[in-house]
C-alpha cells in the first residue's frame, strides 16, 4: 500500500489512472488497498473514483471507502 500511495504522489496522473483502474480488480483485498492509497492521495479525481466504491459488493471495501473519503 505504501508503494502504491507513493507512486500516486510522485508519478502523477498516469499512476493515479492505474490505481483507479485497479478499483475494478476482482480481488476485494486489492480494491481495499487501492481505496486506502487513493484516499491518501486525496485529489479530486481520486475522490470521485472513491465515491463509486461506496457501492462495492464487498462490505470491507465499503467500510474502508467510508474511512477514506
Amino acid at each position: 500500500m505504501y508503494c502504491s500511495c507513493r507512486i500516486g504522489r510522485n508519478w502523477g496522473s498516469k499512476s493515479r489512472e492505474s490505481l483507479i483502474s485497479a478499483l475494478s480488480d476482482k480481488d476485494p483485498e486489492v480494491r481495499s488497498l487501492v481505496v486506502e492509497s487513493l484516499g491518501k492521495i486525496g485529489e479530486e479525481e481520486a475522490t470521485g473514483a472513491l465515491v463509486q466504491q461506496l457501492k462495492d459488493p464487498d462490505q470491507k471495501v465499503r467500510n474502508i471507502t467510508e474511512k477514506n473519503t
